[in-house]
């Protein structure tokens, strides 16, 4: 009977674990200029130990991702990713008049990255 209560306990506590670890990404995709960039976060969750689900209904987090072009001497492509309280913003300077799908991919990899290292592993 203990042991049944034991793993009855052991299996509430991985449960529980396991509902922190479910993030949801209403957007997965850029647009700019008639180009499009997919973004596919597989292995960052997978090495961190998070689920993607499909609503946000489920998810105890969700996954924001923006790029925005700022105006000044030189044109900046900015990338921000999201997720709960960890943010992570990444820009690139626009040689040209506008900023490119280009100058935005290198701004996202770089957030991608900087968003892999800051967010801990889910248990």
């Amino acid at each position: 009977m203990r042991s049944l209560i034991i793993a009855s306990v052991l299996l509430s506590q991985a449960a529980l674990a396991q509902a922190s670890c479910r993030v949801f990404i209403p957007v997965k995709e850029f647009h700019n200029s008639g180009y499009t960039l997919n973004f596919d976060f597989t292995k960052m969750f997978h090495d961190k130990n998070y689920l993607e689900v499909s609503s946000a209904e489920e998810a105890d987090l969700e996954l924001k991702l923006q790029g925005i072009e700022q105006e000044g001497r030189f044109h900046r492509a900015v990338a921000v990713l999201e997720m709960g309280a960890f943010k992570a913003e990444e820009s690139i300077v626009c040689y040209t008049q506008n900023c490119g799908i280009s100058d935005y991919a290198k701004a996202f990899n770089k957030a991608y990255k900087k968003l892999s290292a800051i967010i801990p592993a889910c248990q």
